[in-house]
């Protein structure tokens, strides 16, 4: 994190008592897929997000787009036809830019749900 107050860029988890940035994915150093951005689908081909409540999600994970990972939310998954690659609707950036991308875990990483904290006898949560 940068000075006392202040936050960079990314995912972070609350709870009651902290505050904990989620890290960036490790790139291989050397590794081809280090350096290759998210493949963007022409919104002709994908069609628009939301017309299928099937396709619907909300998940956050980390998106390669111009050579570095950016947080991002992920509004929406379908495979346009058998045979085709899975693609995900995606929302980065703080223009908000948004795009439908080419699911490839080696581009697209999703930040894996929190485990739920176990009730006490009360109810709440440790």
């Amino acid at each position: 994190m940068g000075e006392p107050g202040t936050f960079d860029r990314g995912w972070y988890c609350f709870d009651d008592t902290r505050i904990r940035p989620l890290a960036e994915p490790a790139d291989v150093p050397g590794a081809p897929a280090a350096r290759r951005d998210a493949v963007r689908v022409p919104a002709e081909l994908a069609g628009p997000p939301g017309t299928d409540p099937a396709d619907s999600c909300w998940r956050l994970g980390w998106l390669r787009i111009g050579g570095a990972w950016c947080s991002a939310l992920i509004t929406a998954r379908r495979r346009p036809a058998p045979g085709m690659p899975w693609i995900a609707h995606a929302r980065w950036g703080e223009d908000k830019q948004a795009a439908w991308i080419v699911v490839d875990n080696a581009v697209l990483r999703l930040v894996p749900p929190e485990p739920v904290p176990a009730a006490q006898d009360d109810g709440r949560p440790r």
